[in-house]
């Protein structure tokens, strides 16, 4: 029994592993891609030819080659211009392990399969937001009707508390922000932000909305506060929030379901 059980953990340490290299490569290709995109759409529309990066180069406009060369090395150069591109993707894949492990370890299989589905799909969300403080719809969007889909059948909450858990999740936030924008005259949250918590609560429901907007906030200041006293944050600079309302949502998941 016991080789069984070791057997287990080793491939889903080794799925884990794979999960969080692939989640990494996407995590860095993924904005490069996008913001390509809306550059070629605007130069068709504007009919101007515009050139905003030093390097034509694929490498650095986000192709990063095989999965199997992020293992082999942690630094490449771009060969058009022979740019360092670094990437360290061993984090990622030790969170990507975690939440694989954790899941079915402290949950039903249903339910941890849901639930290590969407750290995988939260964690991909936070890399973005801290490398670019932005969470793209392509991301928020999908998590939140999955959700919804999910608890048509009631896995984590009834269909009705999701349904007002997505509705008061964003609603929560736009307050936030417009209240914070009338005070400071600049916005404190992007609407990644109350896309994502939207998203909390249709899997969550509307009751845990509290719990995981002050798990997240407590997340966000402790980080800021680390930041400030080793010197590399001010106030006045803007914190990726999407983390923490991710890592938040997720622990929310696991606890309420064990």
């Amino acid at each position: 029994m016991s080789f069984w059980l070791a057997g287990l953990v080793a491939a889903m340490v080794l799925i884990g592993r794979g999960a969080g290299t692939l989640i990494s490569l996407v995590a860095f290709r993924l904005p490069k891609a996008i913001e390509k995109n809306y550059r070629r759409l605007a130069t068709q529309t504007l009919n101007e030819a515009t050139q905003t990066s030093r390097c034509s180069s694929d490498s650095c406009t986000g192709s990063r080659g095989s999965l199997l060369s992020l293992y082999r090395n942690r630094k490449t150069l771009c060969s058009g211009c022979q740019a360092a591109l670094q990437r360290t993707c061993y984090w990622p894949e030790a969170a990507a392990v975690a939440i694989l492990l954790l899941s079915f370890w402290l949950l039903p299989p249903l339910q941890a399969l849901l639930t290590a589905l969407a750290g995988w799909w939260l964690l991909l969300a936070a890399l973005i937001d801290f490398d670019h403080q932005w969470l793209p719809d392509l991301l928020t969007l999908p998590l939140l009707w999955f959700g919804l889909i999910v608890n048509t059948l009631g896995l984590f909450c009834e269909p009705t508390e999701a349904i007002l858990g997505a509705t008061l999740g964003y609603l929560m936030l736009w307050l936030v922000l417009q209240g914070f924008y009338r005070i400071a005259g600049k916005p404190g949250l992007g609407y990644g932000d109350l896309k994502l918590f939207a998203a909390a609560g249709a899997w969550a429901g509307w009751p845990a909305l509290p719990n995981i907007l002050l798990l997240a906030a407590a997340g966000g200041l402790c980080c800021a506060g680390y930041l400030f006293l080793k010197g590399r944050f001010r106030p006045s600079e803007p914190l990726a929030f999407g983390p923490w309302i991710g890592l938040a949502f997720w622990s929310h998941l696991v606890i309420e379901n064990l």
